[in-house]
């Protein structure tokens, strides 16, 4: 399947990566055709185990993060952890939040990077309405 059969840009050099970790009897269009459901089951995974203001957290730290597919499920992490204002500006622990994030697969840690991406994307968006589907 090609990338403009896909509807989208992919990086080049993405079909050669696929093909690497990939059976060769998996269809690459399968991993495109299956993300919508798998990042919605992770997001509903994951609903409930973060407050308002520790998400609200990664959504202020992910503002204008630009994410690299070679760091997905890296960006949050680094971040929450470098971002000490957090205590003072969302009455939250940063080493706390770190450590609840680093129990996290790196699926779900790259999930969570791409809700707070869709969230900044969106700039009519309500905050709390957004935080409040996931707490």
């Amino acid at each position: 399947m090609s990338r403009e059969q896909l509807g989208m840009r992919a990086a080049p050099g993405a079909s050669q990566r696929l093909r690497e970790v990939l059976p060769r009897r998996i269809p690459r269009g399968y991993v495109v055709e299956a993300w919508p459901t798998l990042y919605r089951r992770t997001l509903a995974g994951l609903r409930g185990q973060f407050t308002a203001a520790e998400l609200s957290a990664m959504l202020d730290v992910s503002n204008g993060t630009y994410l690299t597919a070679g760091l997905a499920g890296q960006h949050l992490p680094a971040e929450i952890a470098d971002f000490p204002e957090a205590r003072e500006k969302w009455g939250i622990d940063p080493a706390a939040l770190a450590s609840k994030i680093a129990v996290l697969t790196p699926f779900e840690i790259c999930t969570l990077e791409l809700w707070c991406q869709s969230y900044w994307d969106d700039p009519e968006r309500n905050v709390g309405e957004y935080v409040a589907a996931l707490t």
